[in-house]
């Protein structure tokens, strides 16, 4: 549907992007704690994050007393049914329930048997962590459960159509609840009616919360046909929580939402200019054709310039690989990132693992920067050690790994930078311990490295959004470890490939023409100032779902696309709705917009004001003065 937009002229184009892809009335939610605001309203406010989901422990959140009974042998559960019946129950010895009656699954059912009824929290203490309570104090923890184990507690007041009842819990049958679910808001299945809307929305608002892309995009879903009207009460005041890490706006798609004074917000100032350097890009085959795309950065991997080529027997080095990728970067007028790995097989157990032996790791890094120096502009230390690195239990040689290189590279008195080990965010399991292992030892030693990397290649299914995610964690992490506010650079991404019991998704068409694109206009909202394109390559390259080689023509012109439009430019704002993109650029004093949905799907937003002409990839543009259809494939707005 069109969405309504408020008049703007020439520099407030920010205002209107944030207007035109947010309904009217999500544009100016009441403040917590004051007149009640349309549900809807305050769905559309909360920022949308994935979650953090490791280094959970139930034991962190202190659990409370009041769990216990009241003076009729009441507990938890019974004092939800109680406050929960729509008819109220009798309440018998040992506060066995009788008589009552209850609106369960989603409000499907009538129940009059207490006993056949499961009390099921909205949200569990493990989705509250994975949310943002990873940030808080024990103490602030300690709070959210006190406040969640009192039933009769309210966190919404309720107006017309909203059901009465605690907040926090819904009552449920067997028959709905998919096994060893915890909560509601985690269980696949949730179809949310809208009193659990309203109670998800409401914690997440008074909590200081985020929502998970799934569970907001099916609350969104549902909340349109929603009547109901909410106040937020903000909880735990007495020990209020600060607004985390996690809620900014340019972490994560949704996040643009908070916003909405938007007759008084002042045109934000641009951000820096984008360069050319945001476009890197692997080249294995350095003899094959030129790539005909236009990059800034070579990133030298799988390119036969690793150790395990270059010293196949120690102390005899063959540089011949090395010399001619640097002396092809050079003649193209291209920076080198150098990445140190693939350990010889008389230096370690395999290529991919680090080597056993720090002193042969500080021979072979000497020898690189002692040859190279500024001719390489960065020095990355390692590739993905989270896949290998906690299996052989030298996370502590890792660091000290890292202390190499800065030293190698900073003793010298070099310009280049130093490039903390890539990590790939594409299983779970494998960051956790990573981040927690590598990085706070890393900052008791003043944090030795200029850029943090990270690779976001999502599973075969994925797409730009999963790989927005991804970067939308990775910071999230960062922060949950206090680490400084250093550039990121995201040094391998494509799509489709194979694993995770997911076969290879060939992408092909405009589908990857809208999936080069949207990656560096993500990458540039989510604030990562490099991305390395894996890969261009000679001929068909059978790992990878998107191909960029001489006879990829669509995929070319994308890439060609991208960089003609962002190259130059600086970002001024984005904002979301529902599955829509639509972020505002500024060149040489004019402004223009690229739109596009993350989905297959298309969404009609309205155009902002002083908008005329919008173009396509392919270049054919067309006159427009009413709502635009956003679709997969980016639109640029002018």
């Amino acid at each position: 549907m069109g969405v309504r937009i408020i008049s703007v002229v020439g520099m407030a184009m920010a205002t209107a992007l944030l207007a035109a892809a947010v309904p009217a009335s999500a544009q100016q939610p009441a403040a917590p704690g004051s007149a009640s605001q349309p549900l809807e309203d305050l769905v559309a406010s909360l920022p949308v994050v994935p979650d953090v989901d490791f280094g959970y422990s139930f034991a962190g959140f202190a659990v409370p007393a009041v769990d216990g009974k009241d003076a009729r042998g009441c507990g938890k559960r019974e004092r939800v049914l109680i406050a929960s019946a729509t008819r109220a129950p009798r309440v018998g010895p040992g506060c066995t329930l009788s008589g009552g009656s209850w609106r369960v699954d989603q409000g499907t059912r009538t129940v009059s048997n207490a006993r056949a009824i499961d009390v099921v929290p909205v949200m569990s203490a493990k989705t509250a962590w994975d949310q943002g309570a990873f940030g808080w104090t024990n103490a602030q923890r300690r709070s959210f459960l006190t406040w969640y184990q009192s039933p009769a507690r309210e966190c919404a007041v309720p107006d017309k159509g909203t059901t009465k009842g605690p907040c926090g819990y819904a009552l449920v049958t067997n028959a709905v609840l998919t096994p060893q679910i915890t909560d509601l808001v985690s269980q696949p299945n949730w179809r949310p009616n809208c009193s659990e809307v309203a109670a998800a929305a409401t914690i997440t608002a008074a909590w200081g919360l985020s929502l998970e892309p799934q569970a907001a995009s099916k609350m969104t879903g549902r909340v349109e046909s929603c009547n109901e009207r909410v106040r937020v009460r903000p909880m735990n005041t007495r020990n209020p929580i600060k607004p985390t890490a996690v809620g900014n706006p340019l972490l994560a798609p949704g996040t643009a939402n908070k916003v909405w004074q938007t007759t008084e917000v002042l045109d934000p100032p641009a951000g820096p200019p984008i360069t050319g350097d945001l476009f890197g890009l692997h080249i294995p085959d350095i003899y094959g054709p030129k790539p005909s795309l236009d990059y800034g950065w070579l990133r030298l991997w799988d390119a036969k310039t690793g150790w395990e080529p270059l010293e196949q027997t120690r102390g005899i080095y063959y540089w011949k690989w090395i010399d001619d990728a640097i002396a092809y970067s050079e003649a193209q007028g291209k920076k080198v990132i150098y990445v140190f790995g693939d350990t010889p097989a008389w230096a370690g157990p395999n290529p991919p693992y680090p080597p056993t032996s720090l002193d042969e790791f500080r021979r072979y890094v000497d020898a690189i920067v002692s040859r190279y120096g500024a001719r390489i502009d960065a020095y990355q230390v390692w590739n993905e050690p989270n896949f290998y690195v906690p299996e052989t239990e030298s996370l502590a040689n890792l660091v000290d790994m890292t202390e190499v290189v800065h030293d190698a590279v900073k003793g010298r008195g070099l310009p280049s930078l130093v490039l903390a080990p890539s990590t790939t965010m594409r299983t779970g399991t494998a960051v956790g311990p990573y981040f927690n292992e590598y990085l706070q030892p890393l900052a008791e030693r003043g944090w030795p490295v200029d850029v943090f990397t990270v690779h976001t290649y999502p599973r075969a299914a994925g797409g730009p959004q999963q790989q927005s995610h991804a970067i939308a964690k990775f910071k999230a992490l960062l922060d949950l470890t206090n680490a400084p506010e250093l550039p990121v650079w995201n040094t391998e991404v494509n799509y489709g490939l194979a694993g995770l019991q997911e076969p290879k998704r060939a992408i092909e068409g405009q589908e990857a023409q809208a999936y080069l694109i949207q990656t560096f206009v993500d990458s540039v909202r989510s604030g990562i100032t490099q991305v390395d394109w894996y890969l261009w390559f000679p001929t068909f390259f059978p790992l990878l779902g998107i191909q960029t080689n001489p006879t990829t023509t669509q995929t070319n012109a994308a890439w060609a696309w991208a960089h003609n439009q962002l190259v130059g430019s600086s970002l001024k704002t984005c904002a979301t709705h529902r599955e829509a993109v639509i972020c505002g650029f500024t060149r040489g004093g004019r402004d223009f917009a690229i739109a596009y949905t993350h989905t297959a799907g298309s969404e009609e937003i309205d155009i902002p004001k002083g908008i005329s002409e919008v173009c396509t990839v392919d270049g054919q543009c067309r006159p427009i003065n009413t709502n635009l259809t956003a679709t997969q494939l980016p639109q640029l707005l002018r």
